[in-house]
């Protein structure tokens, strides 16, 4: 619910540029999530808060972009936590993908 309220500003104040606005809390974790577009590119930012301290370590963020060549051909880069994980790194993963749909 509140994902949905801050949602709503940021569309009102930025012209449509955020999309979505996720807040989630899972103990005593909180995940933030924005998305949006603008033109051709789309856009997720994710940060995982545990305490006060963490906030300003914007090095562990997730994000991802997307640029739409043409509705078929999407480019993407995404930093993102690894599938497998282990407590003592805080290690990201960088991809860099490309997508082209097939229609039958």
């Amino acid at each position: 619910m509140l994902g949905s309220a801050v949602t709503s500003a940021l569309n009102a104040g930025l012209g449509n540029l955020v999309n979505n606005v996720n807040i989630n809390q899972t103990g005593k974790q909180t995940r933030f999530n924005i998305s949006g577009r603008f033109q051709e590119f789309r856009y997720t930012v994710g940060y995982t808060v545990g305490g006060a301290a963490e906030m300003s370590d914007w090095s562990q963020a997730n994000a991802k972009v997307e640029y739409l060549v043409t509705p078929q051909f999407i480019m993407r880069v995404e930093r993102k936590d690894p599938v497998i994980s282990s407590t003592s790194t805080t290690d990201k993963v960088n991809e860099v993908g490309v997508m082209y749909r097939f229609t039958f």
